[in-house]
């Protein structure tokens, strides 16, 4: 199932995970997941971060995962959404080409838009 991973230096990679799931993610986010839920995405794509992220000193905040969620979020974020599995129970399930496409160009306004504000704020 395919997910979208950021990482706090604004890396951007698609990534194929396999089932279980947890394992994978695990390995991305350098531990346990937390799901949460972005409040400037729609319903429903969701966040998968590091369930420690604001206990460990060791992750940077991610600017763009933070400004989506509306607080400080720590290290690699996998974007995936809400949805059913195979068996009907709900769960977190993979984004389609279109939908990583989507928000990658999200992703990159919202870069721009930070670096603008860095360059005026310097400017000033």
């Amino acid at each position: 199932m395919l997910g979208l991973v950021v990482t706090p230096d604004n890396h951007f990679q698609e990534k194929d995970f396999e089932q279980p799931l947890y394992e994978g993610i695990y390995k991305v986010l350098d531990g346990y997941m937390e799901h949460v839920r972005p409040q400037l995405l729609p319903h429903p794509f969701c966040m998968l971060v590091n369930d420690e992220g604001l206990l460990r000193d060791n992750l940077n905040v991610n600017i763009i995962a933070s400004l989506l969620y509306g607080h400080p979020i720590y290290g690699t974020v996998v974007f995936m959404k809400d949805g059913w599995n195979r068996t009907g129970e709900r769960d977190v399930v993979g984004l389609t080409q279109d939908e990583i496409k989507g928000l990658l160009l999200h992703f990159h306004s919202l870069a721009n838009c930070l670096q603008e504000m860095i360059i005026e704020e310097e400017g000033t």
